[in-house]
């Protein structure tokens, strides 16, 4: 990939995906977490922290890759998606004061055990993971400190 040029491979890897299981599940965590971070952070933050840290953890994921010589395929939204949970674990954290320690609980088990099941199963591209989890965080704490305070009040996310 980099010895030919072909970065755009970081950003479009995002849009495919193993079959049409990998896909579902994909999407089935999307429609929970990323409505979620959607409504506490708006629509562009929500954008730039799912792309972003899709392009992140796939940086990671080729950085890895080449020093350690392990080739592999890596498709899928998972990074991205990981971003989204990376964010709204520093959401949580940040504004734990506002969230019900039941529900901060919660989130924080989803996402330990989504990351243990990445580093566990066969044929997942947990580095993909990792990267995209914790750029999400880093993205999620640079927007919010550029652009200031979260989308509403009214959510306890923000």
């Amino acid at each position: 990939m980099v010895e030919r040029g072909e970065y755009y491979r970081l950003f479009t890897c995002m849009f495919l995906h193993f079959g049409v299981q990998h896909l579902f599940y994909n999407m089935l965590l999307l429609i929970f977490v990323g409505d979620m971070l959607e409504k506490a952070v708006g629509k562009m933050r929500y954008l730039m922290i799912y792309l972003g840290g899709g392009i992140l953890g796939n940086l990671l994921s080729m950085g890895v890759a080449m020093k350690t010589g392990s080739y592999a395929v890596s498709v899928g939204a998972s990074g991205a998606i990981f971003a989204v949970v990376g964010a709204l674990v520093f959401l949580a954290v940040k504004n734990r004061s506002r969230i019900s320690r039941e529900e901060n609980r919660r989130l924080m088990i989803m996402a330990a055990l989504s990351l243990i099941e990445g580093f566990t199963q066969t044929g997942t591209d947990s580095m993909a993971h990792l990267g995209g989890f914790l750029g999400g965080m880093a993205l999620c704490l640079l927007l919010t400190a550029i652009c200031g305070k979260q989308k509403t009040d009214a959510d306890p996310m923000s």
